[in-house]
């Protein structure tokens, strides 16, 4: 039996990926991936088997009543094991911590304890698992920066630029990332982090202190503020008003999926994310109009039926002659 290459083994996460959020709409089209070739089939399998073997699987199979499951991404090869749609949104994430680790090895570089610190980049539309010598399992989306510091009592992050989720290995030992002059620190659990014209942090599991500095930003809100599953925090520098926690939109922890599944999300909001996946930009001719909502299932890093799609919404059509740009304006 061939072994894989890289790519295939890449494509083999994204359709597991795939299967976990929309099963009808990719079925047909993985079984015609995995068609004949027995060594893909195989290590889909094996995919699919890390994820339902691990913790994370178990809780899958079990937190729901057999009358509300359905059909999951190996139904269709491996019979008995079922899927809850309740978990649609942790389930891109689940897939990371169960199945990242081989992914990391297969294509991504290894933070090693060994070096003083290790720098990992993403290009523009590039999302990428890596696992780290602790065991942590970090995501960087698109364009995303960060430094690995490990030693045996430190375990630190420096965030650049980006966004990135960290699946916190538990070591006894806190785990801090740090941007600029904020940090956000956990033993375990799951949080993302981004840093772009904000400061954002939210978790997925487990609960993170957030910290900002310096303290003369508002110096009666020294303590850190503690964010638990399903919060986050945003602040904006020079804002005039502390930061607190606030629960997050279901679709703000979906990027690692790339299908969003949005409710009442600011059209300005969506277009920001989407051209941050691309060169080319969406640009709204008449901008007053990004503050109507949309709701939805996008695939956020396909900019084409992003553009479309919010077109369609709002009874547009797309200027697509000025290069690098998609311009949704009113018709002729």
């Amino acid at each position: 039996m061939s072994e894989l290459s890289d790519e295939e083994r890449y494509e083999a996460t994204e359709w597991l990926a795939k299967m976990m959020d929309q099963p009808e709409v990719y079925r047909a089209d993985l079984e015609a991936w995995l068609s004949g070739n027995e060594t893909r089939r195989t290590h889909y399998k094996r995919l699919v088997t890390g994820l339902h073997g691990s913790t994370a699987g178990a809780e899958l199979t079990g937190m729901r009543p057999r009358s509300t499951e359905r059909a999951g991404p190996w139904a269709a090869f491996w019979p008995g094991i079922t899927w809850r749609p309740a978990l649609t949104v942790s389930a891109i994430a689940i897939i990371v911590a169960a199945t990242g680790y081989q992914f990391a090895r297969d294509r991504s570089p290894i933070a090693s304890a060994d070096q003083p610190s290790t720098t990992i980049q993403t290009r523009i539309g590039e999302v990428r698992p890596t696992r780290l010598a602790d065991g942590t399992v970090v995501t960087l989306d698109t364009a995303t920066e960060i430094v690995v510091n490990l030693a045996s009592d430190t375990r630190k992050v420096e965030l650049r630029r980006g966004r990135a989720r960290f699946a916190i290995a538990d070591r006894g030992t806190p785990f801090k990332v740090v941007e600029g002059t904020s940090s956000v620190v956990a033993a375990a659990g799951t949080f993302d982090v981004s840093y772009g014209n904000s400061f954002t942090a939210q978790v997925i599991e487990g609960a993170a202190e957030v910290r900002l500095q310096p303290a003369a930003y508002f110096p009666d809100r020294d303590a850190p503020i503690r964010l638990t599953s399903g919060q986050k925090l945003v602040f904006t520098s020079g804002q005039s008003h502390p930061p607190s926690a606030i629960d997050a939109r279901p679709s703000d922890q979906q990027w690692i999926g790339g299908v969003k599944k949005l409710n009442d999300v600011p059209i300005r909001e969506v277009i920001a994310e989407a051209n941050t996946y691309s060169e080319t930009k969406i640009v709204l001719a008449d901008p007053r109009l990004g503050d109507k909502v949309i709701f939805g299932d996008l695939h956020i890093r396909d900019i084409d039926a992003v553009a479309q799609a919010i077109a369609d919404y709002l009874n547009l059509e797309i200027d697509r002659s000025r290069p690098g740009k998609l311009y949704i304006l009113a018709p002729n």
